[in-house]
């Protein structure tokens, strides 16, 4: 099972779904949040309202996030995404627990901007699934086909 994937493999439970995805991008694109607030306190009150399957994406997109950076420690990436999971009572099951093992490395130091426009990032990773997001004219048609083959997001 892919770590950040240990949601999905629950009872055939699907978190990636357009439906999901949507509810996401909606919550984190109408919520005004105070710029000084940290981004766990931004996250936690643009989620507040959601569906607890909206909450297990958010805590997968976490995952897939600090995936790269080495700069911050496994303790820390793992514990963020049991905070996010404790906003909906969310108990993250062994097996995923185990997979996360792997947030104790990273591949590199992607420096400070990638750390303090966590919302940005976060926001692609949103879009990135269903193609949505902007891809240069000159190779649309390759990220359109990447995309569509890639079977990452299924039907709402």
């Amino acid at each position: 099972m892919p770590a950040w994937q240990w949601f999905t493999s629950l009872a055939g439970e699907q978190v990636w779904t357009k439906e999901a995805l949507n509810h996401s991008r909606d919550a984190s694109l109408t919520m005004r949040i105070r710029r000084d607030d940290s981004f766990e306190t931004k996250y936690q009150r643009q989620l507040a309202d959601q569906h607890e399957t909206v909450v297990k994406l958010a805590a997968e997109l976490v995952l897939i996030y600090f995936l790269f950076p080495s700069s911050v420690t496994g303790t820390r990436k793992r514990d963020l995404i049991q905070k996010v999971s404790s906003w909906k009572q969310i108990e993250i099951p062994p097996a995923g627990l185990a997979a996360m093992q792997c947030l104790d490395d990273g591949i590199g130091g992607p420096g400070q901007a990638y750390n303090m426009r966590r919302p940005f990032e976060s926001g692609f990773l949103l879009k990135a699934p269903d193609g949505s997001f902007p891809c240069r004219s000159r190779s649309a048609a390759r990220c359109s086909q990447i995309t569509k083959n890639s079977g990452a997001v299924r039907g709402s």
